[in-house]
């Protein structure tokens, strides 16, 4: 017996007192107040929106009922008016209407004398005139391609023409009724279209000086042309002699207006004369725009130099104006010179 008693062991002792038993699958304690809690949140928020909702059914329960007015023959403007006075909204809806004329109110909805409250939606119906085809989009085209697109609707076209600096000749510029608008069949359709720019008018500008013309114009509309100059010994250059259409014409904007004005006397070009005979000298001149005065220097007889020029007044290739006189020296017989040799420049 001893040795089974050392073979369990040496005995613990344990604690004084006594113990109970304990479930570790029993629920916390502080679980159900938390629980409940919740739930009386949950019930104190049921209730308030319970509260706010009969508040907003009071509201609305308190509105007034109005009872709608007929709007019926009445523009869209009046028909509006009428009704939005009442505080309702108002929405248009255009609608095809044969008899009542477009633009006109001919019903709503609710009808007249129904009750509304402020808020609520009525719909007025308000005549687009008579069924039919609708207008196409030919705002921007050529007249005749318009009119082709008309026709093959079954729509008759009239033209009405003006003038426009923007917008290229023949382009539609409008349609009456507009473009998306009801029309008949074999109804009429009036298209506004563009004859490009007015016609200038060109400005009386002979006797002013040059500049101050091209600047007049610039501001009329109109292009400068050629210019042609013209001199004229009693006016000063630069004056407008000309134009070209001639001033009070009427003409398409940019057209190019021709002006001839004064200018300086024409030039020439002295010639070399020296040494040609007296006719040839002559000629050149003539050729050259100039005249000659001719003053004869006594030569001795057998001297080659009889009648060529000596010299010349003025040096060869001087600009002098047009028609001016140039001086020479031709040799002449003087019989009482000294002969000299026969030897000298040939013609």
């Amino acid at each position: 017996m001893t040795s089974l008693m050392r073979a369990a062991g040496p005995k613990v002792p344990g604690p004084v007192g006594t113990f109970e038993s304990v479930d570790a699958s029993a629920p916390p304690p502080w679980r159900l107040p938390l629980a409940l809690v919740c739930v009386a949140l949950v019930m104190v928020l049921a209730i308030r929106l319970w509260v706010g909702d009969l508040a907003g059914r009071r509201l609305v329960d308190d509105l007034p009922r109005l009872e709608l007015p007929a709007v019926a023959n009445l523009d869209i403007a009046t028909a509006r008016a009428r009704l939005e006075v009442l505080g309702v909204i108002v929405d248009i809806t255009p609608e095809p209407n044969e008899t009542v004329p477009k633009g006109t109110a001919f019903g709503q909805e609710p009808p007249a004398g129904a009750k509304v409250q402020q808020g609520d939606l009525v719909k007025i119906l308000v005549s687009d005139g008579p069924a039919g085809v609708s207008v196409p989009a030919i705002v921007g085209q050529q007249v005749a391609d318009a009119e082709a697109a008309l026709a093959a609707d079954l729509i008759n076209a009239t033209v009405v023409q003006v003038y426009d600096d923007t917008i290229r000749a023949g382009e539609v510029m409008s349609t009456d009724p507009p473009p998306g608008g009801r029309i008949a069949t074999q109804g009429t359709v009036t298209l506004t279209v563009s004859q490009g720019p007015p016609p200038r008018t060109v400005p009386d500008l002979v006797g002013k000086d040059l500049n101050s013309s091209l600047v007049a114009l610039g501001r009329n509309g109109l292009g400068i042309g050629t210019i042609t100059r013209v001199y004229k010994a009693d006016q000063p250059a630069g004056t407008v002699l000309t134009l070209d259409p001639g001033a009070s014409s009427q003409v398409p904007r940019d057209t190019p207006i021709k002006i001839t004005v004064t200018g300086p006397p024409p030039m020439a070009t002295v010639p070399s004369m020296t040494g040609l005979l007296q006719s040839s000298a002559t000629q050149v001149a003539k050729t050259a725009g100039l005249t000659l005065n001719v003053v004869t220097q006594g030569v001795p007889p057998g001297d080659p130099r009889i009648g060529r020029v000596l010299s010349q007044g003025v040096p060869p290739f001087s600009q002098l104006s047009s028609g001016a006189t140039v001086q020479v020296v031709v040799g002449s017989l003087d019989p009482g010179a000294t002969p000299t040799s026969p030897v000298g420049p040939g013609n």
